[in-house]
């Protein structure tokens, strides 16, 4: 018997098992899908977390228990425009009725409700698709919104605070011997540089008080919404880890950078040294549909912020694979050696297209302010 089905075994009764097989390829957790005999019975998503990132679990558990709670005594999470709603994964106690089994090596597991019949974007191809994923990361932020910051404990420490991850590189630039003579980290070197002054924007707005902090998700990527099969409908935004007190342009910026991010073709070929751009078209349907669930909580300031949020985020990721990389690649799970250094490459070149065309994002941002704002203020 395999060590996952032993962990298995905690969750589901072993005659109830029928097969296990590891599931997607999340950066941080490692994860499997138990399948019940029974399909009506409902299969689990099983999920070992990453310690070395996430110091106290337990705070992740109690996270998702005050979401549960909150919907729960919402009554109700649907839109009452469209009475589109998303689905949140019941987290299922092992058999001894724990929130999660600790192992032998104090490794934490626990188990989600699995969703069945639905997918994840592998990139986003249509105004429709972007239009949904705008959808449920509002939906999300409109649901959240009424929860008491003093509720949500925090995960991860300086999460999304971009000085933080730029003093940590400096830090292990200055002993990393991985610099000299090498054209591709010049790149990231030069792009770090070029921008490095942009670092501080939303902190220092945060510092000023010039918008509040809310209750956020953290790591809305586009991995990280759930499409129905049969409809083709987001339905559901999973991985809360990360869910504690933040700006939402953390969110925006985040869901942006995965959903806007296109890998160019060079050549006609696709490999890891491939740059990105940002896709005009896509920012502009993922923001006005998200602002279309969220224009009631917006405050005007905080539209000023999302050219910033949307920049700098990326610049951020770049940041901390470039880091990982110079480190040994101890945070973020590779294939190969170079891989965070591949990933870095990318980010910086998306950050430097989001640059070129910052004019043509600010002014989609700018129209959608006009439009929202004025709705806004009539409610």
């Amino acid at each position: 018997m395999t060590k996952i089905h032993c962990i298995a075994e905690k969750f589901m009764v072993d005659s109830d098992i029928q097969c296990i097989q590891p599931f997607g390829n999340g950066l941080i957790n490692n994860s499997w899908v138990i399948y019940h005999q029974q399909p009506a019975s409902g299969h689990l998503f099983l999920q070992q977390m990453n310690r070395h990132v996430f110091k106290k679990p337990e705070s992740i558990i109690d996270n998702l228990k005050v979401l549960h709670q909150h919907i729960d005594y919402s009554g109700s999470n649907a839109n009452p425009a469209s009475n589109q709603s998303l689905t949140f994964p019941r987290l299922i106690p092992t058999l001894e009725g724990y929130a999660f089994h600790l192992d032998s090596n104090n490794n934490y597991w626990r188990a989600f409700q699995f969703l069945d019949n639905t997918h994840t974007l592998k990139q986003v191809d249509t105004l429709q698709q972007a239009g949904e994923i705008g959808f449920a990361l509002g939906r999300f932020h409109a649901l959240v919104n009424s929860i008491a910051l003093d509720s949500i404990q925090t995960t991860i420490s300086d999460f999304h605070v971009t000085p933080q991850y730029l003093e940590q590189f400096d830090l292990q630039a200055n002993r990393s011997t991985k610099i000299l003579n090498n054209e591709s980290i010049q790149y990231c070197l030069d792009t770090i540089e070029h921008f490095r002054s942009f670092a501080d924007n939303l902190e220092n707005a945060r510092i000023a008080h010039q918008f509040p902090l809310r209750v956020i998700h953290g790591d809305p990527k586009r991995d990280n919404i759930l499409f129905d099969d049969r409809s083709d409908k987001a339905i559901s935004i999973i991985d809360l880890d990360t869910m504690q007190a933040g700006l939402i342009h953390y969110d925006i910026g985040d869901c942006m950078r995965s959903c806007c991010g296109k890998k160019a073709i060079v050549n006609g070929e696709d490999d890891v040294f491939t740059e990105m751009y940002f896709d005009i078209k896509i920012f502009e349907a993922v923001l006005n549909s998200y602002l279309n669930q969220t224009f009631n909580l917006i405050m005007p300031a905080e539209y000023d912020w999302f050219y910033d949020a949307v920049l700098l985020i990326p610049f951020e990721l770049g940041l901390r694979f470039l880091t990982d990389y110079m480190n040994g690649n101890v945070y973020f799970k590779t294939e190969y050696p170079q891989q965070n250094l591949h990933k870095a490459l990318q980010q910086f070149s998306l950050v430097r297209d989001i640059d070129s065309k910052k004019a043509l994002i600010e002014d989609i941002i700018n129209r959608q302010k006009q439009h929202y704002a004025i709705d806004a203020s009539l409610i």
